[in-house]
């Protein structure tokens, strides 16, 4: 059993670094950052699609269906209902409401997490900060071995 083990973490070895070669552009740390950011979606976004599919199946009653024109009747409207009022219904609906405010916003935090901190991150910020501080007369000097220089004017 372990040599049928070996002999097949082996060829997956092979295949992955033969993949790993024809793509330029994808890293070891890349993929790994990748994996681990899908790894995470899996992670929570099961449990809170369950969620929501029982809140949706339990929080109202399910309309019969009449067509296109009736689901989509008044359908540019945005109604505005005070936080107060919404937040006084049941617990699941609160909940719920909570979540599609905030999920976004979490999702875009762990996205960046992942990536934005890498290097490849922090060297763009890097010439995003200083072709923004180009035009306020500030620019970078070509960096020494003692250390990044900056003038003004």
């Amino acid at each position: 059993m372990t040599l049928l083990s070996s002999r097949a973490f082996a060829r997956r070895r092979l295949e992955f670094g033969q993949f790993m070669a024809s793509n330029k552009s994808l890293t070891i740390s890349r993929y790994f950052r990748l994996m681990a950011l899908a790894t995470t979606e899996i992670m929570l976004t099961t449990p809170l699609s369950i969620f929501s599919i029982w809140l949706n199946a339990t929080a109202t009653d399910i309309s019969p269906w009449r067509g296109w024109a009736d689901a989509h009747y008044d359908y540019s409207r945005v109604d505005l209902i005070p936080a107060i009022i919404w937040r006084a219904g049941p617990p699941s609906e609160v909940i719920g409401m909570e979540l599609s405010r905030w999920l976004l916003p979490s999702c875009a935090i762990v996205f960046f997490g992942f990536f934005g901190f890498a290097d490849e991150g922090k060297r763009n910020y890097q010439v995003a900060f200083w072709a923004v501080m180009k035009n306020f007369g500030v620019q970078k000097k070509p960096s020494s071995s003692a250390g990044k220089i900056v003038t003004i004017g």
